[in-house]
């Protein structure tokens, strides 16, 4: 590393963080309504500064296109900054025109100097996707900076609900392009069923590491513990979908969905590790045209309708149970 390159970015990420906010919400109202929302305090900027952002009880904040005008108004979350809905509420109310990336959101998104960016769900929260059209956590795009992104969202307790725009768009992306990491937990393992990613009520196509501009993809990881659930309707799971691409689906939790893609296509690799709980799908492949696909059975019951490993002409697929149950009531190939 250069330091007369790196330097430059030193200083402007010391002299940032010497600024770093915590906004806190004092009423419901819009993201760039500083009196109302904020006291006063101004408005928070998760992408362009060092402010992170935490909803209180009871309070819904809506984002309105107010900030990242650079990059169309797009809500992006990066440079270390983080969400939390401590018990309240959150949506997208914006209608655009946007920008190169529609309505959509990004957690972890890439940055000049840090992608890092983290959405977490406390104490009942709810994440409303509202207008938006896609929704990516953990996103790499040379256009908006070098550092590919590094997202999180943690589901302690509350729901991260996808809405009708996601459903008819590209719906939730983890871990898409090259070098970006997207990591998604549905629940904290602890207690009884509270945290729930919805994308059932619109099926939204959830991609669990993927490329959408290539070439090469991202690294993307969806955990669903035991106090988890997740319900995509009749759109898929796709675990690995593009080339260069690596997914990871980890279920102790409760899940349900259309059917889970296992090594979707040609260079992607999937893994898929059931430990507990209850799994049902309306098919289930590992290894599909040309994708490398794994399917591991550690317990819990497995419901599937047609169950393939290694489906096409060059793929790989792989099925391994050590324990719990798989019962296919379609069309089995392996």
């Amino acid at each position: 590393m250069k330091l007369t390159t790196a330097l430059p970015l030193l200083i402007v990420a010391l002299s940032q963080a010497s600024n770093a906010a915590l906004f806190t919400t004092v009423t419901s109202g819009d993201w760039g309504d500083s009196a109302g929302t904020w006291g006063g305090a101004g408005v928070p900027e998760t992408y362009g500064g060092v402010d992170s952002v935490q909803v209180d009880p009871t309070h819904l904040l809506s984002y309105d296109g107010s900030i990242n005008p650079g990059v169309g108004g797009n809500l992006l979350v990066a440079f270390g900054n983080e969400i939390t809905l401590a018990g309240g509420s959150m949506d997208q109310n914006w209608a655009g025109p946007g920008g190169p990336f529609g309505l959509g959101m990004g957690i972890g998104v890439s940055h000049p100097v840090s992608g890092v960016g983290k959405l977490h769900i406390n104490g009942a929260g709810l994440f409303d996707t509202g207008t938006a059209d896609s929704v990516a956590v953990g996103f790499a795009n040379a256009a908006l900076g070098a550092n590919p992104g590094n997202g999180t969202v943690n589901i302690n307790e509350g729901s991260f609900f996808l809405n009708a725009a996601a459903g008819a768009g590209n719906g939730l992306g983890i871990g898409i392009d090259p070098g970006a990491i997207g990591v998604v937990n549905v629940g904290d393992g602890a207690g009884a069923l509270d945290a729930q990613l919805n994308a059932a009520a619109n099926n939204a196509l959830i991609t669990v590491g993927g490329s959408l501009a290539g070439p090469g993809g991202g690294m993307g990881t969806l955990n669903i513990k035991s106090d988890g659930k997740l319900l995509s309707g009749t759109k898929d799971i796709n675990v690995g979908d593009g080339t260069g691409s690596n997914g990871t689906l980890v279920n102790g939790g409760t899940l349900a969905t259309g059917a889970i893609n296992i090594g979707r296509s040609a260079g992607s690799i999937g893994v898929a590790t059931i430990n507990a709980g209850t799994n049902t799908t309306g098919a289930l492949w590992a290894g599909r045209s040309g994708g490398d696909g794994t399917l591991q059975i550690f317990g819990g019951t497995t419901t599937a309708g047609d169950l393939s490993v290694g489906r096409d002409g060059g793929s790989n697929g792989l099925l391994e149970i050590t324990s719990g149950t798989i019962h296919p009531t379609g069309e089995t190939s392996i």
